[in-house]
């Protein structure tokens, strides 16, 4: 069974991390994987083993220098299609020359959908991981970008896929757009990486409040500013960083510099360990996550995160019995700072990390793939 996948080859998030775990364990098994990476760089090809990783450049009649500059212009996804058709070709000839029998498709954004578009003319069979909606986490573009996106979303409404769905809020709302129920999917929480799980313990700094996420709107890094606020005025005394990537220049950056809240580039599985051990709680006050990656991370390491109900993760943390960490959404800065000093400095009982050690590692998640994409093929 020869699988090809995609990943983010200038991302630490969710699906080049995905990926990431997937090449690990494909490796590892001696099992064939493809995987495929666009972006600005020349077109290369490496090697891990029995996985075989293309750098497939993107090739367009406009300048790419940033991620809006693909959509620059557009207006609908025939338009799309007409830009990206090398790339699109590009990824047809790997599909055919790999002699690919299924392919995952990580999310729904362009690099995906090119491949679902190079897929479907192949006639190839194909499971949509639903890594991320596009339509939701890009939900405050103007016209005519909004109308491009449910384009490229509705794409994806196709009744000969496969879908996989990291929660059961990700399947709720992902019918809602395509307007029908999803028979042929199944739900797989995604993995926490191993390194989560050390041993070794750090102390935690009971006064310390963490936030990890890159700087988009829907992860509502403004909220650390919100927080800020009050707790000054309530002369709290709490320390809070942010782990994420932000541009010198940009707004957000003097509000939270302005407001004491340490800016720590983002880092290594390794040091973000650390980073969880170290802090008191962590609090993830995204609008919308299809799972959320870093709570479950942070639980491992025995640190309390604090989250809502609009992200997938809610789901394990209500079955593992963490309830008193989830809101139903943190428009009370107020009601979170009584959450945030309930929970602070607690440490997850080791009950609960067994639990999810056994159940929720990416070797675990990986093997339910694996599972399912021999089924979707059977």
């Amino acid at each position: 069974m020869n699988i090809l996948t995609n990943t983010n080859l200038h991302s630490g998030g969710g699906i080049s991390k995905r990926a990431n775990e997937m090449i690990r364990y494909f490796e590892k098994k001696k099992l064939p994987l493809t995987v495929i990476g666009v972006s600005k760089e020349n077109y290369k090809i490496e090697r891990k083993g029995s996985v075989k990783i293309y750098h497939v450049p993107i090739n367009s009649d406009k300048k790419i220098e940033h991620t809006i500059d693909i959509y620059k212009g557009l207006k609908n996804i025939d338009n799309l299609e007409k830009r990206f058709n090398p790339t699109i070709e590009t990824i047809e000839k790997i599909i055919s020359d790999e002699k690919i029998d299924l392919v995952l498709s990580e999310g729904t954004f362009y690099a995906p959908w090119m491949i679902h578009r190079a897929t479907k003319k192949l006639n190839i069979p194909m499971i949509v991981v639903y890594a991320g909606i596009l339509t939701k986490e890009e939900s405050d573009v103007p016209e005519p970008l909004n109308n491009l996106f449910r384009q490229i979303e509705l794409d994806f409404n196709r009744l000969d896929n496969f879908y996989i769905f990291p929660s059961r809020l990700t399947k709720r709302e992902v019918e809602k757009i395509f307007g029908r129920k999803i028979e042929k999917s199944i739900v797989i929480p995604n993995g926490i990486s191993k390194e989560f799980f050390k041993e070794s313990y750090t102390s935690k700094n009971k006064n310390s409040i963490g936030f990890v996420g890159r700087n988009h709107p829907i992860k509502n890094l403004e909220f650390l500013i919100s927080l800020a606020k009050v707790l000054d005025k309530k002369g709290d005394k709490y320390d809070i960083s942010a782990v994420s990537k932000i541009k010198d220049g940009k707004k957000i950056k003097k509000e939270l510099e302005d407001r004491n809240i340490r800016i720590i580039p983002t880092m290594s599985t390794d040091k973000l360990n650390d980073f969880f051990r170290e802090m008191g709680i962590i609090i993830c006050p995204s609008f919308f996550e299809t799972y959320g990656n870093v709570p479950a991370e942070s639980i491992a390491t025995g640190t309390p995160a604090l989250i809502s109900e609009n992200m997938g993760v809610s789901e394990i943390f209500q079955e593992i019995g963490l309830t008193n960490l989830i809101l139903e959404d943190f428009s009370s800065t107020e009601k979170v700072i009584d959450k945030v000093k309930e929970n602070v400095g607690l440490s997850i009982k080791k009950s609960i990390i067994e639990q999810i050690r056994e159940t929720l590692t990416w070797d675990s998640t990986m093997g339910k793939y694996v599972k399912t994409c021999e089924e979707a093929l059977s």
